[in-house]
């Protein structure tokens, strides 16, 4: 058997394991990054009731001892 009439065979199998690398959690390919009150604190919120205003998240921090964020993918 040549490799020519296989083909099918290779191009399925490489769509399929495309398919499951493209499934995978990200936490197995990715590295994870902690958030840190460093990287945290210069992150600008907007609150929900007033989204033309602007409150920094270390103030949040400092008031209450927590910081609730919710982040919007791209795209």
């Amino acid at each position: 058997m040549s490799v020519l009439s296989q083909w099918p065979w290779i191009l399925t199998g490489a769509v399929s394991g495309f398919i499951a690398y493209c499934n995978l959690p990200s936490a197995w390919i990715l590295p994870s990054q902690k958030a840190t009150e460093d990287w945290l604190r210069p992150t600008q919120l907007k609150p929900i009731a007033n989204l033309n205003s602007v409150v920094p998240a270390h103030t949040l921090w400092d008031e209450t001892g927590a910081v609730v964020m919710a982040v919007r993918r791209p795209g």
